[in-house]
């Protein structure tokens, strides 16, 4: 399961809202077939088996349910959203209840961890975080347009994705944003609650996603002055002053010295 969601991650992130929820299909297969073989297993503890059935009826029912969203069916969509809930709560209470049970704690676990990367892979990125535009390397030549990257993003802040997460790297959403140079999806997640005190500090490169979008980022310095701007509105309407706008720096350490500086001003 990780390895779709690693290859996600590691091939391009600014997919499209068709292609991901393709990839969510793909993954539900994987998780369908582990949740009839949890039926079974749980099934013979009378507290677990409606839970269990539950979860197999649900999982088969999300599987058409997305395939029809693809498709445009707005109502499939909202059903899609109702019934990953549902899956939710039975694999919460089958854990809860009988997670450390012999004999059905197998099965059980196995699910729970088939069902888990589909909101995070084997860094913790979520799907919102890669949505964003995180490891985008070519802005403006990577696959997806700012149109795409705010619908792809809508849908999985309506799948209960946290807008606030925090991957092992110490990337989130904005810093996707900033690596993109999307100056609508900065001002789109602050207004959706993006916090300032979560996205405004350095990742494991050093790099807030001011900084980023300053331009010190993977590779050549790629300044993209819309999105500067953009991040810039938005500290400032969180109460948080941003570095001096200085076109020229004698080295990029400076710069991003300076950002790192505002960052922990705020944490």
């Amino acid at each position: 399961m990780s390895t779709v969601m690693d290859n996600v991650a590691g091939k391009g992130r600014t997919i499209g809202t068709n292609v991901w929820i393709w990839l969510l299909l793909l993954s539900l297969l994987v998780f369908a077939g582990n949740t009839i073989w949890a039926t079974t297993k749980a099934a013979r503890l009378g507290g677990a088996s409606t839970a269990a059935s539950n979860l197999q009826v649900n999982s088969q029912r999300l599987a058409n349910q997305g395939r029809e969203a693809v498709g445009g069916n707005a109502e499939s969509f909202a059903a899609f959203k109702t019934t990953r809930q549902q899956i939710d709560s039975d694999i919460k209470l089958l854990n809860d209840r009988f997670g450390q049970t012999a004999g059905v704690a197998g099965p059980i676990n196995a699910v729970t961890d088939t069902w888990a990367p589909l909101a995070r892979n084997a860094d913790n990125t979520t799907a919102l975080i890669i949505a964003a535009g995180l490891a985008t390397r070519s802005p403006g030549e990577d696959a997806g347009t700012e149109s795409e990257v705010l619908d792809a993003v809508q849908v999985a802040l309506d799948l209960g994705i946290d807008i606030n997460a925090v991957d092992n790297n110490g990337e989130t959403a904005m810093h996707g944003a900033a690596y993109k140079n999307l100056p609508k999806v900065v001002k789109f997640l602050a207004a959706k609650g993006a916090r300032i005190g979560v996205w405004n500090r350095p990742n494991k490169y050093g790099w807030i996603p001011l900084a980023i979008a300053v331009g010190y980022r993977f590779g050549n310095f790629k300044p993209s002055p819309v999105t500067e701007a953009a991040l810039r509105e938005v500290m400032i309407a969180a109460g948080v002053t941003p570095p001096s706008s200085r076109r020229r720096r004698s080295t990029s350490r400076s710069r991003s010295a300076s950002c790192a500086s505002t960052a922990a001003s705020t944490a």
